[in-house]
């Protein structure tokens, strides 16, 4: 993780901070209520997040433009690990069907949104899957309606539109697009979450889940142009973009894993506002690498992602806590 300086245009002071520290401490209730293992797999989590796209943009701008390629190389690296560790359950591969097929289908939606619109105003709608899991949980009843989730939940995703805000290419098609983009994420971490909750092993359901998305990419490379180009140009490609690609299929093997064990920890809802907070970490990559100013409003889109997260934990905590003691005063106040 890195840290960076922070330049606002309009304010005389340079604030300086840094990125690993903002999400350590955004996510450092859930070691005092999960356990410091949840946590732990977290940072890995975010890290692994952030480390598949990097490596993954490092391998195509040194000239290895296959990105179903690498996908399906991801996919099959997943599978061959997991396997080394637990066999997998036939009983369970239809289980985890819908959620790959919801996968691919977001993906697809998502990148067919960006024909229509721009990057900002897309992730903008990408942004506001905290609320749309937030939403089908209710919906399913495995919540209920408080103002400490409310809150948090609109402070992660005001939070993510500001780190987002710069100039929106708007159109009907990118915003239908986007929306039922972010809703079949939304869906499949609510099915994820279900499914993983009820399995004795996430590891074989990480297998099926690789198996599956490995198939579906397997069939999008056959209808693409790219083909099987990727595969023969593994050979001349240049020395580091071997290494990126390399690097790229160890992070995702990584990520589909502990993805998977951090949905079972925490749950959809948290699963996806500690998704958002991969924004802090592109936006200090930004920075780092490309030298470029933090804006006012990405400024206030960290802080707000940031307080949001802790919020999420903490705030139902402290009014649960509130609430027991005011129950406990009546009842001491009878007994005298």
């Amino acid at each position: 993780m890195f840290g960076f300086h922070v330049t606002i245009p309009g304010f005389s002071n340079c604030f300086q901070f840094r990125a690993e520290a903002l999400i350590l401490i955004a996510i450092s209730p859930i070691a005092y209520h999960e356990g410091v293992s949840a946590f732990v797999l977290l940072v890995s989590y975010l890290s692994a997040v952030t480390l598949v796209k990097v490596f993954v943009k490092q391998s195509i701008d040194l000239g290895y433009p296959f990105p179903n390629t690498i996908t399906a190389m991801h996919m099959l690296a997943v599978c061959i690990v997991t396997l080394i560790f637990e066999r997998p359950s036939m009983d369970e591969a239809l289980k985890v069907l819908p959620i790959s097929v919801l996968n691919g289908l977001s993906l697809l939606t998502n990148n067919s949104a960006f024909l229509y619109g721009g990057v900002a105003f897309v992730s903008m709608i990408a942004a506001n899957v905290p609320f749309m899991t937030f939403s089908l949980e209710l919906l399913k009843g495995k919540r209920s309606l408080n103002f400490a989730s409310a809150f948090s939940v609109g402070l992660v995703c005001a939070g993510s539109v500001c780190c987002v805000q710069g100039e929106v290419n708007v159109s009907l098609a990118a915003f239908v697009l986007a929306t039922v983009s972010a809703l079949l994420r939304a869906a499949r971490g609510v099915w994820q979450h279900e499914l993983v909750s009820v399995s004795l092993s996430p590891l074989r359901l990480v297998f099926w889940n690789g198996f599956w998305s490995g198939c579906i990419t397997l069939v999008m490379m056959a209808a693409s142009k790219e083909g099987l180009e990727g595969l023969r140009s593994l050979r001349t490609v240049s020395t580091n973009a071997q290494i990126g690609l390399l690097s790229s299929i160890v992070a995702a093997v990584c990520l589909n894993i502990t993805q998977w064990y951090a949905m079972k920890a925490v749950g959809a809802l948290m699963a996806s506002i500690i998704g958002n907070l991969n924004l802090i970490l592109v936006i200090a990559l930004s920075i780092a690498w490309l030298h470029e100013q933090v804006t006012p409003w990405q400024f206030l889109g960290v802080l707000l992602l940031a307080t949001g997260t802790f919020a999420n934990k903490m705030l139902p905590a402290c009014l649960s806590a509130q609430k027991g003691k005011e129950a406990k005063e009546p009842a001491s106040e009878k007994k005298q």
